[in-house]
């Protein structure tokens, strides 16, 4: 899994931002990201009364070529994701990058950002800064597959207040002002730079999901010879779980792959 890390720093004064400024360093997140790093600045404290700071190491699981992060669009938006989509309202063709799919996704919704990761079918954690909007938007996938943390507070050392996320609870020096704590992953929280030089921040709750659809496997009429009725049952529910499982490794693989279910019985097993 990927590592990524966030600090916002806003001040409704330009002139009193100071100039000690620093974001989450990529050293901190390289063992969780081997195959590329990168950061990105967003805005000066000092002229525009923000500075959004992104940092972003990658481990490579989807797509022909690693894609880098941060990930900014032509119009400054940035996409920092640490995640995997496997289908639901994001379709990702074979080959492509599903962070770059979704930058463009997300950008193509406007304010409907909560609507499109609320689709996304996957574990995942992100961040992304819409531009045009100046909000921040950041969450994690329903189940909380995707670690996640959060501190809030005021930094004296850049002296103004501080949005701080990161995939680790890395250390921070005492004039960060604040503690870790894990970001819940019951909604989408959202950061809005307002013109009048105040920030809105919202947590907006997930909705209640829809039940399930029934799910049919498809299994083998073959019927294994001699053996007693309750082991037919269990061999047929280990046929329908190794389709299941091929079905999720084939969106990580070009070619199809061999899967295999063990199913323990007391001392023995029963293998499909």
């Amino acid at each position: 899994m990927c590592g990524i890390g966030v600090v916002l720093y806003h001040s409704r004064t330009a002139e009193a931002a100071g100039s000690a400024t620093t974001g989450i360093p990529v050293h901190a997140l390289q063992r969780r990201g081997p195959d590329a790093q990168g950061e990105l600045v967003v805005g000066r404290l000092e002229v525009s009364g923000y500075e959004l700071r992104l940092t972003a190491a990658v481990l490579h699981l989807r797509g022909r070529a690693c894609q880098p992060q941060p990930l900014q669009s032509a119009a400054g938006d940035v996409l920092l994701w640490n995640g995997e989509v496997f289908g639901g309202g994001v379709a990702v063709a074979d080959g492509e990058s599903d962070t770059a799919r979704l930058l463009a996704v997300l950008r193509a919704a406007g304010e409907a950002v909560p609507e499109v990761l609320e689709s996304v079918h996957g574990p995942w954690a992100l961040a992304y800064w819409h531009a045009a909007s100046r909000t921040l938007w950041y969450g994690r996938d329903g189940l909380g597959r995707r670690s996640l943390v959060r501190m809030e507070g005021a930094d004296a050392a850049a002296g103004c207040s501080t949005l701080r996320l990161c995939s680790v609870a890395v250390p921070l020096p005492a004039s960060a002002g604040g503690e870790w704590e894990e970001l819940p992953a019951c909604g989408i929280g959202c950061v809005r730079l307002l013109p009048d030089g105040t920030a809105s921040h919202l947590w907006l709750p997930r909705r209640a999901p829809p039940p399930p659809a029934p799910r049919h496997y498809a299994i083998h009429d073959v019927t294994p010879q001699g053996m007693p009725p309750s082991s037919v049952r269990g061999h047929r529910g280990a046929l329908g779980v190794r389709e299941s499982l091929r079905g999720c490794v084939s969106v990580r693989t070009c070619a199809p792959c061999p899967c295999g279910v063990c199913v323990p019985r007391g001392s023995t097993a029963e293998c499909a």
